[in-house]
């Protein structure tokens, strides 16, 4: 009865070190595809800390066209507010007053 206990107990031991063999085996290829991901993130992450420097490259240049645009509109405002009243006040006609009012626009090239 001995015997078969130890030969039982050998058998056991033989199929424990299949079993961990086994284990360390799939350690090994998990550790291979956790390293694979970890370097995969970091190439996302400076990809997109790269997308975030252009989108915010991009924000400040947007930032910069619209200001330049109000101080255009504004200068335009002012251009066609000046051009209409010195035109009003020279005697001159306006081309919308030559034209019978059809181009919406008061232009004169009166020099004050």
């Amino acid at each position: 009865k001995h015997v078969h206990l130890a030969e039982e107990v050998g058998c056991w031991k033989r199929a424990l070190q299949r079993e961990k063999a086994r284990c360390d085996g799939l350690k090994e290829s998990m550790q291979g595809e956790v390293d694979r991901l970890k370097a995969e993130n970091k190439k996302l992450n400076l990809d997109w800390n790269r997308v975030m420097v252009g989108k915010n490259k991009l924000k400040e240049r947007m930032n910069a066209l619209k200001k330049e645009n109000r101080k255009l509109k504004n200068m335009l405002s002012k251009e066609l507010s000046y051009h209409s009243y010195s035109s009003h006040h020279s005697g001159e006609e306006t081309s919308d007053q030559r034209n019978g009012g059809r181009d919406g626009y008061s232009v004169s090239c009166a020099i004050p």
